[in-house]
């Protein structure tokens, strides 16, 4: 179950939109006060893991690949696919 936190910026950010959407001559300045960290870890666990990379441009799956390459996981099947 979602924490507070992170409904109650869901709820302020869809209010947002329907201004947005109903006013589009309205201008939010300050929208930062919402990504708070509860916001940031669901919007990060919708990530597909397989779809985005980091500011250093590795995957998910290359630092796997890395990781196993170098005998750091021993005893646990990796398996890629794709």
């Amino acid at each position: 179950m979602p924490d507070t936190e992170q409904v109650d910026t869901f709820a302020k950010l869809s209010l947002i939109v329907k201004r947005a959407r109903k006013e589009p001559e309205s201008q939010f300045k300050c929208l930062a006060h919402l990504l708070n960290e509860g916001y940031l870890k669901a919007c990060y666990m919708k990530l597909g893991r397989d779809r985005a990379c980091g500011i250093d441009d590795v995957t998910l799956k290359s630092r796997m690949w890395e990781i196993y390459k170098s005998g750091s996981v021993r005893g646990i099947e990796v398996s890629f696919h794709g």
